[in-house]
């Protein structure tokens, strides 16, 4: 259970809006530096960071859409995974986008 406190005026379902929306971006935050380790990226160019960054997050979305469309019971790491493992499953993320 969660607390917080603001000095915002608002229905509950506002704030319940309000600290989903921000969860939703920390979820995503955490899962680019934990599963792909985007904190220790040594790249120097601003360009080639928001570049990287780009296709990280286009790398996710293949495989959330992949996994909602096919009902697979796995986190995103696993089917990380599972595309090393197994170039079919890598083709059929791909053809999802």
């Amino acid at each position: 259970m969660s607390y917080y406190i603001s000095s915002l005026e608002a229905k509950p379902e506002k704030l319940l809006g309000i600290v989903r929306e921000h969860w939703k971006i920390e979820s995503l935050h955490w899962l680019l530096d934990v599963d792909f380790s985007e904190d220790e990226c040594q790249v120097e160019s601003e360009n080639a960071q928001k570049t990287l960054n780009v296709f990280r997050k286009l790398a996710i979305l293949a495989h959330r859409t992949y996994l909602k469309q096919t009902n697979k019971q796995r986190s995103i790491k696993q089917n990380f995974l599972q595309c090393l493992i197994n170039e079919n499953v890598m083709l059929s993320v791909l053809k999802n986008l």
